[in-house]
């Protein structure tokens, strides 16, 4: 053709951390695509998480890797599914400690994710379904 493609080359097997501000996946959205050994958005809660790539990342309740520390994993390693936090109940309620984190697991604390097969709808409890109903409405949230 005339013009070159520019395709983009994202996959699911990128590494990401998407931290939300509001439960269900709304509000301020802060991404991370690498380690980072502290926040720019100091004193900033998170409510919901969502995680891509292959691998975990583990979560520090202080700067520079130090800590308390959790591991959350993605959907499936081997398929690269991502992890799905909605709550801050469902990553240990870790939200408000966050102050660094890196892509591996370097704790004996683990937190597993919301089991999510792609391409299928899912079931979650009445409370958060109508948490997300409401963050789509207010255009928050695109599933």
């Amino acid at each position: 053709g005339l013009f070159p493609s520019k395709r983009r080359h994202w996959t699911l097997e990128r590494p990401s951390l998407n931290l939300y501000k509001v439960s269900g996946f709304g509000g301020t959205e802060v991404y991370h695509g690498h380690d980072f050994p502290f926040l720019m958005e100091e004193g900033m809660s998170f409510e919901s998480i969502i995680l891509t790539g292959c691998r975990p990342w583990t979560l520090y309740s202080e700067k520079f890797y130090e800590g308390d520390r959790i591991c959350i994993y993605p959907g499936d390693e081997e398929r690269c599914y991502p992890g799905f936090f909605p709550r801050n109940k469902d990553f240990g309620y870790f939200g408000s400690r966050i102050k660094s984190g890196r892509i591996g697991c370097y704790s004996d604390v683990v937190v597993d994710t919301l089991e999510v097969l792609p391409n299928t709808l899912f079931s979650i409890d009445a409370d958060l379904l109508k948490l997300i109903s409401n963050q789509t409405m207010e255009g928050s949230v695109a599933l």
